[in-house]
């Protein structure tokens, strides 16, 4: 049961993700991208951090730093990034060089590469193909999940099918409905698994022990996503209550911010909302899979403490976006405002607005989800470029 339901969240996730990317693909900007006439080609750098997003992308940047990329349809063709984030409907990856891979998505087909170390992964269906090389470790959470790569360390698979046919350096934790061990599968530690359907295959080794996971051992991710549902759901009350005094105290005791995520957001729209849904998905998604593993919890409670703490923010910056867009258009100024009233009234104005809007039932929350979206995109990129400075 616990399977069924992990199983269902990835889906719900997938399908959220799916819709977000093909509502916002309109907004591209050739800023972002340089699309051809079979997708967008995102740019090649050196040190720098590349970001390519469109309806579809064909990415074959080489950066030192780390390489985002989401679509509907995304190939990567040999890209080389420290670490190499992907969010799409489809995805291919091939002749890729990274040090961490992470991605998510309907189809991820994995078919050659070099992972330094680990490789994480929620979709549909997923595959790891005999030619693609990691260094480290493997989470994957799907509806299907097929491993043919050799994993040097550890393996934690929960998906609806496994099939495990390579060699595990580490122990295996898989978690499905069926399990299947196939005959070239070498797991050098134990392997543990909850299921009521494990087939090992003939010429398939577990040099550790073998442990059927008992009903109770429910800590891990499917517990944790019931917990999230109730607390998200408190942290959105309190957002809404306190979204107000939030707007008005980061106008006063950041300004220098809120003009600068104002501007992203007003000459670089596409940039704002594809970076906030790629922290949106994999900062959230890592949190779960950290959690899950019991080792690495402290980061997982970093990263989701540091999810919930710039939600608000993100809100906040889209409201001053909001609020100085009105006043732009109602006066026709170009500068910034001058003044303390301008500056508290126009984003309280826009706050005010926004927190209307997410009145509406239904739509409500779509507004909401991308005011986030656009907000968070922007925040982030103007606080590592201040911080960077």
């Amino acid at each position: 049961m616990a399977t069924k339901f992990l199983q269902v969240r990835s889906y719900i996730l997938l399908g959220l993700l799916s819709i977000s990317l093909v509502l916002l693909a309109p907004f591209s900007s050739a800023q972002e991208t340089a699309p051809d006439q079979d997708g967008a080609q995102s740019p090649q750098v050196e040190q720098d951090m590349v970001f390519a997003a469109d309806q579809d992308v064909q990415l074959d940047a080489k950066s030192t730093d780390d390489v985002f990329a989401a679509g509907s349809t995304v190939t990567v063709q040999g890209a080389q990034a420290d670490h190499l984030i992907i969010a799409g409907g489809e995805i291919s990856v091939r002749d890729v060089s990274s040090n961490d891979l992470i991605a998510a998505g309907g189809e991820i087909d994995f078919a050659r590469g070099a992972i330094a170390d680990d490789i994480v992964a929620a979709g549909g269906d997923i595959e790891i193909g005999p030619d693609f090389t990691l260094g480290g470790s493997a989470v994957l959470m799907g509806g299907s999940v097929r491993i043919d790569a050799p994993v040097p360390g550890d393996l934690r698979v929960t998906s609806g099918s496994i099939i495990v046919n390579s060699a595990i350096g580490g122990s295996a934790r898989l978690a499905g409905d069926t399990i299947e061990i196939g005959p070239n599968a070498r797991i050098a530690g134990d392997l543990e698994y909850r299921s009521e359907n494990l087939v090992m295959r003939p010429g398939a080794v577990v040099e550790g022990e073998t442990r059927i996971l008992p009903v109770d051992d429910t800590y891990g991710a499917e517990e944790f996503g019931k917990a999230a549902g109730s607390m998200f759901l408190m942290l959105g009350i309190s957002i809404l209550i306190s979204y107000f005094v939030v707007v008005l105290a980061l106008v006063f005791a950041a300004p220098a911010l809120m003009r600068a995520t104002s501007r992203m957001m007003r000459e670089q729209p596409w940039k704002s909302l594809g970076l906030g849904l790629l922290i949106a998905v994999i900062v959230p998604l890592l949190g779960v899979l950290f959690l899950w593993t019991a080792v690495a919890a402290p980061i997982a409670l970093l990263l989701l403490t540091a999810s919930i703490a710039i939600t608000p923010i993100a809100l906040a910056a889209t409201a001053y976006f909001a609020g100085d867009s009105a006043r732009r258009f109602l006066t026709n100024a170009k500068e910034d405002a001058a003044g303390i009233g301008a500056r508290l009234l126009w984003p309280g104005l826009g706050a005010l607005v926004i927190f209307a809007l997410t009145l509406i039932p239904i739509a409500g929350l779509i507004i909401w989800f991308f005011a986030m979206l656009f907000g968070l995109g922007a925040v982030v990129n103007s606080t590592a470029k201040a911080l960077a400075k």
